[in-house]
């Protein structure tokens, strides 16, 4: 991908500066033109009146092509400002007196115009997003209505923006509504659905959930997706830290799924997903207590998902393991400038010393966990109920 990146860059480079070249050139002939002192290969075949017009717009519309070609815009909109500039050339409005020249240029256009009619193909080889689930097949979430906890960073981010992705109306959640507005407008701008919005509240507090409740009666699809955690040796968790962690990993999802089940059974439709941890399973000694917040979700989601039976609602759980969050990528930061050494070298040490039973010996990307939510969040999974998922690269050494 990198690779072909980088030829779309070569490619685009010479041609951009190729035409900020020619528009800067013809932008003084411009005076002259308007006099009648010019001599164009148009002007011989065509009415001076018909000419002007696209001639006064020929080099500001050569400036506006090479000005998006070298800072890269998306192939796409460039292409589509390459045949505005193959309708210029096409009623002569060039200052050149030979076809030569003409063709030139008609080849630059050409050149765009062909990325435009692969429009698709180069969005997704070109633009900063993508997703090779969503690309892959449609997985009829538009319309439906997702409500992910703890959205604003990380892995909930990255759930809300595949949700998005696929169509579905996705409430954003966090604690600050500064932090709700900016990625509400990322997402918006990074997926075209404008069916995003969203709701502040802190799930340490039990009147923010009953606010939230009240504004948003009814979901199809329920991500408890926040979550807290802290590094601390068994003997100094206090009892504070436990029932904080008790009360914002495991209340939290308790909470909203004893208003929202109900509902779900009652229209015969519904999704609800759990982001537990390999931590249920692979106990951290550095925070037994997370460990065993995450346990208690993967109970939570069986027992909801038996009181599913028989019906089209599904409950289920996601297992991520180490992913390369917000949190995460700071506490990697931090503890490389705490220790003198690079974070390569932390990452190392932690998959040595912590996951050393990890397959894939990295942190999975947010990306790599959100493509198995959106799934499970989909009709297509149906079939899928009750289920602990594992995203964990494999820490978990069991078989099932």
């Amino acid at each position: 991908m990198k690779n072909k990146h980088a030829a779309y860059t070569l490619a685009r480079l010479p041609i951009g500066f190729s035409f900020l070249g020619h528009g800067f050139i013809r932008i003084p002939k411009l005076s002259a033109f308007a006099q009648g002192m010019t001599n164009s290969f148009a002007e011989t075949y065509l009415p001076v009146e018909l000419v002007k017009p696209f001639a006064f717009t020929l080099p500001f519309v050569e400036l506006l092509l090479g000005i998006a070609l070298i800072i890269g815009f998306k192939a796409k909109e460039t292409a589509a400002v390459g045949i505005l500039l193959i309708c210029v050339l096409i009623f002569g409005c060039s200052f050149q007196e030979n076809w030569s020249a003409i063709g030139i240029q008609l080849f630059y256009g050409l050149y765009l115009a062909i990325l435009f009619l692969f429009s698709e193909y180069n969005q997704g080889l070109f633009s900063k997003s993508n997703s090779q689930l969503t690309k892959a097949m449609d997985l009829k979430l538009k319309g439906k209505s997702a409500l992910v906890t703890g959205s604003t960073a990380g892995i909930g981010k990255a759930i809300a923006k595949g949700l998005a992705q696929e169509g579905a109306h996705v409430i954003i959640n966090g604690r600050k509504a500064d932090d709700i507005a900016e990625v509400i407008k990322q997402l918006k701008k990074e997926t075209g659905n404008e069916e995003i919005t969203g709701i502040v509240a802190d799930f340490a507090k039990k009147e923010h959930i009953d606010h939230l409740l009240e504004e948003i009666p009814e979901v199809d699809i329920l991500v408890n997706n926040v979550g807290i955690f802290n590094q601390v040796d068994f003997e100094n968790i206090t009892d504070e830290q436990w029932f904080e962690m008790f009360e914002v990993n495991v209340m939290s999802g308790v909470r909203l799924a004893r208003h929202y089940f109900p509902k779900m059974l009652k229209k015969d439709e519904g999704r609800i997903i759990f982001i537990s941890s390999e931590s249920a399973l692979y106990i951290p000694t550095e925070m037994v207590h997370y460990g065993f917040s995450k346990t208690a979700q993967l109970a939570i989601s069986r027992g909801l998902a038996r009181l599913s039976k028989g019906t089209n609602v599904t409950v289920n759980s996601v297992l991520p393991g180490p992913t390369m969050s917000r949190a995460n990528a700071n506490d990697l930061k931090e503890t490389a400038k705490e220790q003198n050494t690079s974070v390569e070298k932390v990452v190392e040490a932690f998959f040595e010393e912590r996951r050393p039973t990890s397959l894939i010996q990295r942190f999975a990307e947010t990306e790599e966990v959100a493509n198995m939510v959106v799934y499970v969040a989909s009709p297509l999974s149906a079939a899928t109920n009750g289920a602990a998922l594992r995203v964990d690269g494999g820490v978990a050494n069991y078989i099932v």
